[in-house]
């Protein structure tokens, strides 16, 4: 047993951590935490979250506290953003073995280990710089510890998983904010309604998990609160309402059904083999089935309210890896112990998304070759500008995607003949290997396309500690790259001060606050150089900008056009214009004088 889990570290490890750093970071949510945790560095405000140097109340201070600390270690860069997801990811594999063994069998723990590191979106899940991968392991180890809970009959260890449970979902607040309570609860709600003929938990245990997740998130509320006042919650809870209340103004508006795309897909193949675990298992023991329950309950909350919610982003659903790989691995083993049939209509998805993914990597692997069929059927200026980026490409990269279709072949051939089971041992194999050469090989040509340029023009003139504006697109890249340092955004932020006052900066006057920043750098009486940044196609502002005699363009590459407003240069420029004005006045006098002098003339005639 322990060599198994030596096993799987070493395993997790390969997977995950090697070469987190050879691609830059990605605009916004990556850059943004990374953004986070170099500025907590710089202040050593450990209890502050800041963007900008300026409270950033969107999200509590967990995760930047780790992240932190591997920047420290690492440095703060690429790798040291993304280190703490890897050993999450190595991590959230052990878990997974140790309670697929606990509650069923080990054969059951390796199929689950199996299915999570075998499945496509988990793999590029644990290789970034975002928040979910902590916050979706804390969310899982409450809720297994609720499900331990509710199939104890003894108090005394109710109240033992109870307290457990309230510590993780306390830390699970702590990392992403109060939608870890509301998952939860909704959860725990539904489970209720569905036990109510049996004795799952009673009030005691609610105030037990309650409490103990209120003592954790003292850790850092009480602090501020005692430091700010209430005024510091109520900010904090006012954004968060906020945030879920208006997400169809955060510009990531997808149809209903996104999610369930994104996990069918994103997920495959265990999206697959989910489908047939929803079956009921008659030979189960009764902590088997409550555990069963809550992974369904957990899956169908969390895809619901992350498909009501308007803003969809592909990592809203990645708690639902969870559950879908644990009623993946529960089919598999259920068909390998001949439980139940296999069903071809798994099959038939298997062939489908198989054959989906083996195209997308074919049509990656061609972007070069059929660049200007690209080019002329795309309208869109700014995905133009990104095509053009001088991305080398070896040729052999199409070798990926026709192995994979080989592969995928393959598997299902020999699990047609020799049983479902080798056939979904050998897919899952295949899977581990192709998203490793998508994250090697497909990923930084992608990030060369859609925003190196940008990344390394900010690199380039980070030590010029100049201004830098982002004209109608929201980015981070400018704040982490450019490294801004406090004084550039105590500048920015005292200027808005003197125009709204202190305390509306930052809040309901956002959009007013960005125009009149946005025009002070572009008009006003500048301190320091300032860069404008512009996508290609906002011909309004392309306009505006071309002819600012302010403004000299300086780079126009890859679908991004830069403009410097240099100080130096408008200085010269003031010192010409005043000098023409004085040269003006003075022939205008000298004009004068000698109208005077003619009139003085003509009136003595």
């Amino acid at each position: 047993m322990r060599s198994t889990y030596w096993l799987i570290l070493l395993i997790a490890c390969l997977l995950y951590i090697p070469f987190l750093g050879i691609v830059p970071l990605f605009d916004w949510d990556e850059i943004n935490f990374a953004e986070i945790s170099r500025e907590m560095i710089l202040t050593g405000e450990w209890q502050k979250v800041q963007v900008e140097f300026i409270a950033f109340w969107e999200k509590p201070p967990l995760f930047f506290w780790i992240q932190s600390v591997s920047m420290q270690i690492f440095g703060v860069n690429e790798f040291g953003a993304r280190f703490p997801n890897a050993l999450v990811g190595v991590i959230t594999l052990l878990v997974l073995f140790y309670v697929g063994n606990r509650l069923f069998d080990e054969h059951l723990a390796k199929w689950w280990v199996l299915a999570y590191a075998g499945s496509f979106l988990p793999v590029f899940y644990f290789k970034t710089g975002i928040i979910d991968p902590l916050f979706n392991l804390f969310i899982f180890l409450s809720v297994f510890q609720l499900a331990l809970m509710t199939s104890h009959e003894k108090a005394s260890k109710k109240r033992w998983k109870a307290l457990w449970g309230g510590i993780f979902i306390g830390l699970a607040v702590l990392v992403k904010g109060p939608v870890a309570l509301l998952l939860v609860g909704i959860c725990g709600l539904i489970f209720w309604i569905k036990s109510l003929r049996v004795s799952t938990f009673g009030l005691l245990e609610i105030l037990i998990y309650s409490f103990t997740a209120l003592l954790v998130l003292s850790v850092w509320f009480l602090p501020e609160m005692l430091k700010n006042g209430t005024w510091f919650l109520q900010q904090f809870l006012e954004y968060q309402w906020g945030l879920a209340a208006k997400s169809e103004d955060t510009g990531h508006e997808q149809p209903f059904f996104y999610h369930f795309l994104v996990l069918l897909i994103g997920c495959f193949p265990a999206s697959i083999y989910f489908f047939g675990g929803f079956q009921y298992n008659y030979k189960s023991h009764t902590h088997q089935r409550i555990f069963k329950a809550w992974m369904q309950i957990l899956f169908f909350v969390t895809l619901i309210i992350f498909s009501i919610v308007k803003a969809k982003i592909v990592h809203y659903s990645s708690l639902c890896y969870f559950p879908l790989t644990f009623l993946a691995a529960e089919y598999l083993q259920r068909v390998e112990k001949n439980e139940l049939k296999w069903q071809p209509s798994i099959k038939i998805g298997l062939w489908i998304v198989g054959f989906l993914w083996a195209i997308v990597f074919i049509f990656l692997a061609l972007i070069p070759f059929f660049k200007n069929v690209l080019l002329t059927n795309i309208e869109d200026k700014f995905t133009q500008g990104n095509l053009q980026a001088n991305v080398i490409w070896q040729g052999w990269e199409i070798m990926i995607g026709i192995l994979f279709l080989l592969a995928i072949i393959y598997s299902l051939v020999k699990g047609h003949k020799k049983g479902i089971v080798d056939g979904a041992f050998y897919l899952f194999f295949i899977c581990i290997l192709a998203s490793q050469a998508v994250v090697y090989v497909f990923v930084p040509k992608v990030e060369q396309y859609s925003q190196r340029s940008m990344i390394d023009f900010l690199k380039s003139v980070a030590s010029e500690k100049a201004y830098i504006l982002p004209i109608n697109y929201h980015s981070y890249a400018h704040h982490f790259y450019a490294k801004v340092t406090p004084e550039i955004a105590k500048e920015k932020w005292q200027f808005l001060e003197q125009k709204f006052g202190k305390k509306s900066v930052g809040k309901s006057t956002f959009s007013q606050q960005k125009e009149s920043w946005q025009e002070y750098l572009l008009e006003g009486n500048i301190k320091r150089n300032a860069y404008v940044l512009l996508k290609v196609g906002d011909d309004a502002w392309e306009k505006r900008l071309k002819n600012s005699p302010k403004l000299t363009l300086v780079l126009q590459k890859n679908g991004f056009l830069i403009y410097k407003r240099d100080i130096e240069k408008q200085k010269k420029l003031e010192e010409i214009q005043l000098k023409k004005q004085k040269e003006r006045e003075v022939l205008q006098k000298d004009s004068l004088k000698k109208d005077s002098t003619i009139k003085a003339r003509l009136g003595a005639i």
